[in-house]
């Protein structure tokens, strides 16, 4: 038997062995070390992510945050922020009020008192009508008496006012003027004062009247203007205003047929069908103020209120007029020898 002299092997380890023992063995990465286990921010992020799961993980096995929606906590930190800024806002919106409710200026508060009427018996009307034509129909009646007033100022400072401004009107009763139970028309109760007022001319517009036209049952009847005036704060002041009344009828139905004409009328108890005849008439007035605070903005406060008066005609004056006119006597004559003095 031939005998072959042992070698020695010149095999690697890894290849002497078999495979089976590499089993436990685990292979390194031909990469760097750096790029195995990552850059500095890398291995900081993981471990964020890893921190932050763990605290969800615990959260969600905490009792206390057990079956609880994380949305939840979102939701209610908006809901907070919500009720802070709706709080602030209602604050700021309160304080601001109050500082408007104090410091903005309100219009004082104004009363006529009393219409003097004491100057009417001595002849205070006066009479006109376009180019002395006497056509009662476009008769211009003037009159100049004394308002008193009281005005108070509701705020905290006093209140300059360069000018006061007044307009009136006379409110129709129509339950009377319009009542034939009542009141008589002016025309049927002195049948001859129609010919005597159409005599010179009839209304300047009868020709142009519109379909269906009505005229005003709240007729603007005059004016009256105080010039600059300081107005105390939370204090009544009196003064006196001169009215102006200047009224002329209805350029479409004339003297017969205006309403204020005829309001008039029944007031002084001349076309009156009940007893005592005769009754208070309302006169509604609104002022308007301009105050110099408030002029850059364009606004002008004012305020209205009515007021009752008397019949400013005395029955003896109407009587005389009427027995003037009956004796043949111009009626513009006659109203000016009752009514004014001296005769205009």
């Amino acid at each position: 038997m031939d005998y072959q002299p042992l070698r020695a092997s010149t095999a690697t380890p890894s290849e002497a062995l078999p495979l089976s023992s590499h089993a436990g063995l685990r292979p390194t990465s031909s990469l760097s070390p750096k790029s195995s286990y990552g850059t500095d921010s890398q291995l900081h992020s993981n471990r964020h992510s890893h921190d932050a799961e763990s605290a969800f993980s615990r959260s969600s096995h905490d009792p206390l945050f057990k079956g609880t929606d994380p949305s939840a906590f979102y939701a209610a930190a908006e809901r907070h922020g919500r009720i802070i800024c709706g709080t602030v806002t209602a604050l700021v919106l309160i304080v601001v009020g109050v500082l408007l409710f104090f410091f903005i200026p309100r219009f004082p508060q104004i009363e006529v008192n009393n219409i003097n009427l004491d100057n009417l018996a001595s002849g205070a009307f006066t009479f006109s009508t376009p180019n002395d034509s006497g056509n009662l129909n476009q008769l211009r009646i003037g009159l100049n008496l004394s308002m008193d007033l009281s005005t108070f100022n509701p705020n905290l400072y006093g209140l300059q006012v360069d000018k006061l401004d007044l307009t009136a009107q006379v409110m129709v009763n129509t339950s009377y003027v319009f009542d034939p139970r009542k009141t008589s028309n002016l025309a049927s109760a002195y049948p001859p004062l129609v010919a005597l007022i159409n005599k010179n001319g009839k209304p300047p517009l009868a020709a142009n009247i519109p379909a269906g036209y009505l005229p005003s049952n709240n007729s603007q009847i005059g004016t009256a203007t105080y010039g600059s005036i300081y107005f105390p704060p939370k204090t009544w002041i009196n003064y006196t205003m001169i009215f102006v009344l200047d009224y002329t009828p209805d350029p479409y139905v004339g003297l017969l047929g205006d309403p204020t004409i005829k309001e008039i009328a029944d007031v002084c108890g001349v076309t009156s069908r009940y007893s005592p005849p005769g009754r208070p008439m309302k006169i509604h007035y609104e002022a308007k103020s301009t105050i110099p605070a408030l002029k850059p903005i364009g606004y002008a406060p004012s305020i209205s209120n009515d007021i009752s008066i008397n019949c400013p005609v005395g029955q003896s004056q109407i009587q005389a007029v009427v027995i003037a006119v009956q004796n043949g006597e111009d009626a513009m004559t006659a109203l000016k020898q009752v009514l004014s003095s001296p005769i205009s």
